[in-house]
């Protein structure tokens, strides 16, 4: 919901340019950084995300075009469903094979990590191919011509 609140919100504001981008991204990552320094403020730290999120999709520089590149808009395909799986696979790892890991060496712990994300990768993207885009698919068909594609 708040991601397509900040797409509306892109659509509709006024055009931000220049350092004015640049001035609310900087606000969104100061805003984040002060919610991890002071620990009760924590909860209001998604704001600070949509807010950083806002500026940088005004963002026409370098940032702008190393997000506008292609693995960025890939990785962006995908993660809603790394999203709903990421936190499920880290606790399985984490109560059944983090506790074996400690005792092994770092090459066995970082072979560890790394196959934890390889399958938090595959995971959501086969929740992508077979859940999320017939879902979206078939919402599509259901809403009529009302939804654009």
């Amino acid at each position: 919901m708040a991601e397509m609140t900040l797409g509306q919100a892109v659509l509709i504001a006024k055009p931000l340019q220049g350092w004015e981008a640049a001035r609310v991204t900087w606000g969104g990552l100061g805003f984040i950084l002060c919610t991890l320094a002071f620990p009760p403020l924590a909860p209001a730290m998604v704001f600070g995300f949509a807010w950083l999120l806002f500026g940088l999709a005004y963002q026409q520089d370098v940032v702008g075009r190393v997000l506008g590149s292609r693995v960025f808009l890939w990785l962006g395909g995908f993660s809603f469903s790394f999203y709903m799986v990421h936190f499920i696979l880290f606790k399985i790892f984490m109560w059944g094979i983090e506790p074996g890991l400690l005792q092994a060496g770092t090459e066995k712990i970082l072979l560890g990590w790394t196959g934890l994300l390889a399958v938090m990768v595959l995971c959501a993207l086969a929740l992508r191919q077979w859940v999320e885009r017939p879902s979206h698919r078939l919402a599509r068909r259901l809403a009529g011509p009302r939804i654009l594609p």
